[in-house]
């Protein structure tokens, strides 16, 4: 059950339970039949769309006799169960309801009803998919910190991670590609991709995967890694801290230190780089940015240590 609140203070509860009893609140008093009811959905609006699989009703129901009201039910597309509810009794009774309806693809017509009364409301769901794919090399193993671009109806990128598998979540209806690259200052001439790029569309609520692409290596090209600790205690590894890498042309590749401290930067070509931490919190680090020179083999050894204030 949920713990709920009405949503209108005491008064307006006495308010209401004297209406039923004048009948002044639903017209002649002729009109009114000792069994009928009242249902008003205070939320969602009419007319909402969502993603989600499910949405949350709330609202307001009573019997017009002041009766202490049934349970308060919903029906969507053939689907049907009762709300959750909390009632008040002042004279006579109110009930407020609140509860979790499941939705359907495409438009969602939602009625709560109490005996003859109800309210309805239009809700649609759409599509949020998943996008999935792999990069891997033409002569065996995946390929990590690919970029892989996403566009058309919605622009976004990623990376491959260390399995060489990227995903794209929550694309709605529509046409799609992604194509994968190398951003400088790694090196574009380390990898050449195929296809150039994978369109796709969304016309459905199934998850897409198999959007893959092979790496063929041109030239080779080479890794810098290193660890991030803290100097009050070597062994407590530092996560999230940005790592901001740049090349003489002052490109700038940044990623971030993972949950045991370590972090990596793929497909560099022989050169000299920079390498500077930063995170959001007090806190400094030795050194305050590290230079290192690549000739013909991974640098594995660009330690850092966090001091803090």
């Amino acid at each position: 059950m949920y713990s709920l609140k009405l949503r209108r203070p005491v008064f307006i509860v006495v308010i209401f339970t004297s209406c039923f009893l004048l009948s002044a609140c639903f017209g002649n008093g002729d009109d009114v039949v000792e069994t009928s009811a009242w249902v008003r959905i205070d939320s969602p609006l009419d007319g909402f769309a969502t993603g989600n699989e499910s949405i949350i009703i709330e609202g307001n129901a009573a019997m017009r006799d002041g009766s202490y009201p049934e349970p308060v039910y919903y029906v969507n597309n053939g689907a049907a169960g009762s709300l959750p509810q909390s009632t008040i009794c002042i004279l006579a009774c109110i009930t407020a309801f609140k509860g979790e309806v499941p939705l359907f693809p495409g438009i969602n017509n939602i009625t709560v009803y109490l005996l003859d009364g109800s309210d309805s409301v239009s809700v649609t769901r759409y599509p949020q998919v998943v996008v999935h794919g792999k990069v891997e090399l033409d002569t065996a193993g995946s390929v990590p910190y690919v970029t892989i671009t996403l566009s058309g109806d919605r622009d976004s990128f990623t990376r491959t991670d260390t399995g060489g598998e990227y995903y794209f979540s929550y694309l709605t209806t529509g046409n799609y590609r992604v194509s994968a690259s190398l951003v400088p200052p790694q090196s574009t001439a380390c990898l050449s991709f195929s296809p150039d790029y994978q369109s796709f569309e969304v016309v459905s609520y199934d998850d897409i995967s198999g959007l893959n692409f092979i790496a063929t290596q041109s030239v080779s090209c080479y890794q810098v890694s290193g660890h991030i600790a803290a100097s009050t205690n070597p062994d407590a590894a530092i996560s999230d801290v940005r790592m901001a890498l740049k090349d003489a042309d002052n490109n700038e590749y940044v990623i971030y230190s993972d949950m045991s401290g370590n972090y990596s930067f793929w497909h560099l070509a022989p050169g000299t780089y920079t390498v500077t931490p930063s995170d959001p919190y007090s806190g400094t680090y030795i050194p305050e940015t590290s230079t290192i020179t690549i000739l013909d083999s991974d640098v594995t050894s660009t330690d850092f240590v966090k001091i803090f204030n």
